[in-house]
């Protein structure tokens, strides 16, 4: 299958990287993309594709981690609610 590889940028950022920093900026697909994309090359492709249970458990670790994200983002969302009211509860002793 032949795909196409696509950067995000003009040619003159592509002449200031590597070969490594090039490949990692790479989006390979087979249609095209919109402004400042630059088509830099073609790629022939084959898909393997994992077994089904081996799919399944890739997304289950997927789904897990993005549950731990939300928890630390939750945890970080109610520390700062509490440093805010432990800080509204000292201007009100303040104040008397």
């Amino acid at each position: 299958m032949k795909l196409n590889a696509w950067i995000y940028g003009t040619v003159r950022d592509l002449h200031s990287m590597d070969q490594e920093q090039l490949s990692e900026m790479l989006v390979i697909c087979k249609g095209a993309f919109g402004e400042r994309w630059t088509l830099v090359g073609t790629v022939d492709a084959e898909l393997s594709l994992l077994s089904p249970n081996d799919m399944v458990a890739n997304q289950v670790a997927t789904l897990r981690k993005q549950i731990d994200e939300a928890r630390d983002q939750a945890d970080r969302t109610i520390a700062a609610c509490e440093d805010k009211i432990r800080s509204l509860q000292c201007l009100t002793m303040e104040s008397k």
